[in-house]
């Protein structure tokens, strides 16, 4: 039980590392230099040291592939997360078609036969569904991880308060809780987990680290 507890908080932190490297792609994308070499190695399906494969392998683990009962904030949490996986997957193979296969064909002005010009033709419409792939792709996965990132909070506020394990995350994680969530809403998420205020929270989180034997931290 302790190890699957400790399971969920690395799921917590990789998932948080995951969007915060799509953020950096998303900034790439609308300034119009994201390129195949970024989301390769953002996603990859054959390399279980790929941070969304390493995520949603894991989270295959906590919710999936498991005999007793899975919660239903589990379930979704892992849909969320294998929906993502396989956009960011579409994502690179669009990519992929653009950076590859359009500008060869594209280049392509020799005469050729008619069963030659029709394939050309064919080239030219699945560059088209692959520019367009990548436009609407990186909106949904966006969007998937805002939703799920939402989830996530309801998540930490639901089972953070008096767990150990969690506060400890909490209080460690500090700058990558902020960087996922933005200022705001990284102060909210405070508010909630610890109501009687900021002196309580780090009295708590001290009075935790101790009892971890984190003597240096707290």
């Amino acid at each position: 039980m302790e190890k699957q507890k400790w399971l969920y908080i690395t799921l917590l932190k990789e998932f948080l590392l995951c969007w915060i490297q799509f953020k950096r792609l998303y900034g790439k994308y609308r300034k119009g230099e994201l390129r195949f070499s970024d989301i390769a190695s953002f996603v990859d399906d054959k390399d279980p040291y790929s941070p969304m494969y390493y995520l949603k392998e894991l989270s295959h683990r906590l919710f999936r592939d498991r005999n007793d009962k899975v919660p239903s904030e589990g379930m979704l949490l892992d849909l969320a997360i294998g929906s993502i996986f396989h956009e960011a997957m579409k994502l690179r193979e669009n990519l992929y078609q653009m950076e590859v296969y359009r500008p060869s064909f594209e280049r392509f002005r020799e005469d050729v036969s008619y069963s030659g010009k029709r394939l050309k033709e064919e080239f030219l419409r699945i560059g088209k569904r692959a520019e367009k792939g990548v436009k609407e792709g990186i909106q949904e996965i966006k969007r998937l991880f805002n939703n799920t990132l939402e989830q996530v909070r309801l998540f930490m506020i639901r089972v953070g308060r008096n767990n150990p394990l969690f506060i400890r995350f909490i209080v460690k994680e500090e700058k990558l809780l902020r960087q996922a969530y933005g200022r705001r809403a990284f102060e909210g998420l405070m508010a909630e987990l610890f109501p009687q205020g900021e002196a309580a929270q780090f009295k708590e989180s001290a009075f935790v680290f101790m009892e971890s034997m984190y003597f240096s931290e707290a």
